[in-house]
């Protein structure tokens, strides 16, 4: 028992060094598992499906609904991250509603030169219990605020429905 007199192991390394290791890989693979393995991921087995999601865009530049090409790939403007492929497309008036204070009522009123484009996107998605992700790692959530840009258009709004028919 010489190397554990003076506490070193065959009298090169020190036995509180190789504590002291072992404790640091324990912290390093707690630490990766937790920052780079979360729940959210999709999981490499994950089954994918083609759906379709509604988007709504309000207060857009009139006649701005003419730049959208059906077929056209569809991005996140902000993260730049592919959502899906553009399927239908059409506008309206953009309609305020808005307080009149004399007769205590709600007046719907039409914006002049702006509209409501409503688009349709296919995605490919995965179903995570409460959540649709895209392969990568995009959330689809009714309500999402969505800032998106395809070829030649750009503009933001909300998803307002979900086709759930194909999950």
């Amino acid at each position: 028992m010489k190397g554990l007199k003076n506490k070193k192991l065959f009298n090169k390394i020190n036995v509180i060094d190789i504590l002291l290791l072992v404790g640091i890989l324990i912290v390093g693979i707690i630490v990766y598992k937790v920052v780079f393995e979360s729940e959210t991921t999709v999981g490499l087995g994950a089954r994918y499906v083609t759906t379709t999601c509604n988007l709504r865009l309000d207060g857009m530049p009139e006649g701005s609904s003419k730049y959208l090409e059906i077929g056209a790939n569809v991005y996140d403007n902000e993260t730049n991250v592919y959502i899906g492929k553009l399927v239908d497309v059409s506008s309206g008036d953009y309609l305020t509603i808005h307080t009149n204070h004399e007769t205590e009522t709600f007046v719907e009123s039409k914006m002049p030169n702006q509209e409501t484009v409503y688009l349709t996107i296919e995605v490919s998605v995965s179903d995570q219990g409460a959540d649709l992700v895209t392969s990568n790692n995009y959330y689809i959530k009714v309500g999402k605020a969505i800032s998106i840009r395809s070829k030649q258009f750009a503009g933001g709004g909300y998803i307002t429905g979900i086709n759930r028919d194909d999950l």
